[in-house]
């Protein structure tokens, strides 16, 4: 379209700018001209319906001249940049699978989406349906040329480790580019097989369970498959006939304190657990004492231990009978340099928050000399132990060589006690039949009652045997008979020669005598036979006037128990020590 106007020099009034469209759209690339030659203005302005691909190109307006008075002219270059959506992007996977992926927790799973065709590149990205973007680790994207070096193919990969999170999830591969007003998607929806994921939770009254207690647990459960096996376990025991969610301790006691229990859950896929570790609450008790009288030598060091179970850890405090001054809080107490003055009762305290308080006493003795009690290797040892105590007493106890003695009738070991009738009284005894050498050693008798304790040391040692007496007294005997022999032979020979002396002295002095001076001769004789005789009897005398006594006392012959006390005793409590002797010997000179 041409306007006549007034002649002059050809220009633009208008030239092409560089413009961006999407294929198949329209576009207009300015140009008019001004004096144009035979024409005053022309509008040549380009219309492209439809562009396509191949419009994507530099444009530019041009006007032909005439002669030197009209020369062409050019507009400036326009680029034409036509944009190409990509195709709908699609997940590989899904070519072979659908749009569902199954699959089990701990496999590594690829996915890959492609997008092809766009211009630019088409970005490719990953989300949740829900519009949360997936984990943008392990995720790598590339982009290639297309053959007519303008398109491109894009594709996108993500790897991951599937897990319950992924399950039932749908994954959203979204692709996009400038010539699109809304990303084109695809998706894929995960099917996650997983073992159970197991939470244990505990319902306690008031918090804190105390010793009496029901105690209710209760185990939540989620996998896929959803058939579940529930498993209840105690410190690793299965719990008999519990296979539901839910778990009720009824009237819990103090052992079950620190107790694990684990709820199992098991499915097709595999198993899980949860544990809790039960807090109990319970007063202060005493553990077994391996000794509760000790004894110490003068000067040295004593120590006292009491432990004591409690939850919460009980508080501890030592004192001294009768006394309020805390000597220790720790589970020992160290008496040291003991003397007759720190020898006595010693009290163990605990208490734990909320719960009655508990005592204990422990004694400290000096050592002194133990009661000896004799017995044979083959027969049957008894020892007693009197004990007089108010109230009765708690246990009597025995201990050889510091190890406690009990009934084996395996050994041959049995303890007998028997109250005398009519006294508080009783008689603790410990029998050993058929003694061994071993059986032989130290023995301690020990009583407990609620006001306190005391205890008697006895040392039983080995005492010589009938046979090896009779071997002994044969023995003496032997000897006793060879001396005896040996002195008569010297009495005779010693009277033999003084008999020679005699009757030499009479043959000198005369060699004839009267009947009287015979008679007083022989007179003589015999009373110096008889008084070489004599001499001699009395040194026989001296060497065997030992008399051997052996009494068997048997039980029948024991003397009535005589309730004689020792100097030291518990205020409620006497120890009586009783020994039956086997064998006694007396000997006279």
């Amino acid at each position: 379209m041409c306007t006549t106007m007034k002649l002059g020099l050809q220009r633009f009034s208008v030239e092409p700018n560089d413009q961006t469209v999407v294929m198949g759209s329209s576009v207009t690339l300015g140009c008019r001209i001004l004096n144009k030659v035979g024409s005053i203005q022309c509008d040549y302005s380009l219309e492209i319906n439809s562009v396509s691909l191949e419009d994507d190109a530099v444009f530019q307006c041009q006007v032909s001249g005439s002669g030197d008075t009209a020369p062409g002219i050019r507009s400036r270059s326009a680029v034409l940049t036509v944009l190409v959506a990509p195709e709908l992007p699609i997940i590989v996977q899904t070519r072979a699978q659908g749009d569902l992926l199954r699959t089990t927790a701990g496999t590594v799973i690829e996915l890959n989406c492609e997008s092809n065709g766009g211009k630019p590149a088409p970005e490719l990205d990953w989300y949740y349906s829900d519009g949360q973007p997936v984990p943008s680790r392990n995720i790598t994207y590339s982009s290639q040329s297309m053959s007519d070096g303008k398109r491109f193919n894009a594709q996108s990969r993500w790897i991951f480790i599937a897990g319950k999170e992924y399950d039932n999830r749908t994954v959203v591969c979204r692709a996009q580019n400038s010539a699109l007003k809304e990303p084109l998607k695809a998706s894929i929806r995960l099917d996650v097989k997983y073992a159970a994921e197991v939470q244990l939770s505990v319902t306690e009254p008031g918090g804190q369970a105390k010793v009496g207690d029901d105690i209710a647990l209760s185990c939540d459960a989620t996998g896929n498959p959803n058939e579940l096996l529930y498993k209840w376990f105690k410190n690793d025991e299965i719990i008999i006939g519990d296979y539901s969610t839910k778990l009720l301790l009824v009237g819990v006691d103090r052992y079950i304190n620190g107790a694990v229990i684990a709820c199992q859950v098991s499915n097709s896929v595999g198993t899980n657990r949860a544990t809790t570790t039960l807090n109990v609450a319970f007063g202060p008790i005493l553990k077994p004492l391996n000794e509760t009288v000790y004894g110490v030598d003068a000067g040295r060091d004593a120590r006292l231990r009491c432990e004591v179970d409690g939850n919460p850890k009980p508080d501890i405090a030592w004192l001294m009978l009768g006394e309020s001054n805390v000597l220790s809080t720790e589970t020992e107490l160290t008496v040291k340099d003991v003397t007759e003055a720190k020898a006595g009762k010693y009290v163990c305290r605990a208490s734990v928050k909320g719960f009655p308080e508990i005592s204990t006493q422990l004694i400290v003795r000096l050592n002194e000399e133990p009661y000896i009690h004799y017995g044979l290797t083959g027969e049957t040892v008894r020892i007693g132990c009197y004990v007089n105590s108010v109230p009765k007493p708690i246990q009597i106890l025995w201990h050889h060589n510091r190890q406690m003695v009990a009934i084996d009738s395996t050994r041959g070991v049995n303890i007998i006690d028997e109250r005398i009738p009519g006294e508080s009284t009783i008689l603790s005894t410990l029998i050993i039949y058929n003694a061994k050498l071993s059986d032989f050693g130290v023995y301690n008798c020990s009583v407990t009652n609620r006001f306190g304790s005391d205890h008697k040391v006895i040392v039983l040692m080995e005492k010589i045997g009938f046979t090896t007496l009779i071997a002994i007294a044969s023995m003496l005997l032997s000897l006793l008979i060879v001396i005896v022999m040996s002195t008569i032979v010297v009495v005779i020979c010693l009277r033999h020669k003084r008999m020679k002396r005699a009757v030499r002295k009479k043959g000198k002095l005369s060699f004839t005598s009267s009947s009287s001076d015979q008679t007083s001769s022989e007179s003589a004789d015999e009373s110096l036979m008889d008084s070489d005789v004599s001499t001699g009897g009395d040194k026989s005398t001296q060497s065997t006037g030992i008399h051997v006594e052996m009494q068997s006392l048997n039980s029948s012959d024991v003397p009535a128990v005589q309730h004689s006390r020792r100097s030291h005793r518990s205020p409620n409590t006497d120890i009586l020590l009783d020994h039956e002797l086997d064998y006694s010997f007396k000997h006279y000179l």
